[in-house]
């Protein structure tokens, strides 16, 4: 039990800073950077679309953001374009001192989700009904979907870890919380961007 109470206060402060988009091994200017020039695409709010990007950069040994981005994550072309068009954006204004502790030189996982305003997702519910035994199989279903659409997501793992670990399946609650820790390490930065109110078609008569 104590070692389920201790996974749960970790999945309950990650789940914490992402939700303000503000990852605390990520200098607040780099955020700042990427949080100004996002924008909720229109006809992707139009559709309902609603997804994370999740894209891998390379960091030279100077530790400067190269060309070598590519999109691991997401379907929409609306979003898969904005979250490019960004990217060379800040890439423009990169300072070598956003990596803090991350070395240079290396590969990083850099997260995007976009979300409309009062929709909620897998993790609120997880939240909210996490311990009720009879709702377990069915939570584990929802994040099983959630991580074979998006597998760079530390946060995921974490939650299938506790589900896990209060199936009694100490093993894989194990291999799950490790491949969180894995990630979170190679993830540079998460970003939230909420649209605001979906764009009705304009009506032809």
């Amino acid at each position: 039990m104590k070692k389920s109470t201790l996974l749960f206060l970790l999945i309950f402060i990650f789940g914490i800073s992402a939700a303000f988009a503000q990852n605390s091994d990520s200098p607040h200017e780099m955020n700042q950077l990427f949080s100004k020039n996002l924008k909720y695409p229109t006809e992707a709010r139009r559709l309902n679309a609603q997804e994370t990007v999740v894209v891998s950069i390379n960091v030279d040994k100077e530790g400067v953001i190269t060309d070598e981005v590519e999109i691991l994550s997401g379907e929409n072309e609306q979003l898969r374009t904005e979250v490019l068009r960004v990217i060379q954006l800040v890439g423009d204004k990169w300072d070598p001192s956003f990596l803090t502790d991350h070395k240079a030189g290396e590969d990083y996982l850099l997260t995007i989700q976009f979300k409309l305003h009062g929709q909620n997702d897998t993790g609120e519910r997880f939240n909210s009904v996490a311990h009720r035994l009879k709702d377990l199989p069915e939570l584990l279903n929802e994040i099983n979907e959630k991580i074979e659409q998006n597998p760079f997501s530390s946060q995921l793992y974490l939650f299938r870890a506790e589900i896990y670990l209060d199936m009694g399946e100490k093993v894989r609650a194990e291999m799950d919380a490790n491949q969180a820790e894995f990630l979170k390490k190679k993830t540079l930065s998460e970003i939230v961007v909420v649209g605001y109110g979906a764009v009705k078609k304009a009506s032809t008569i």
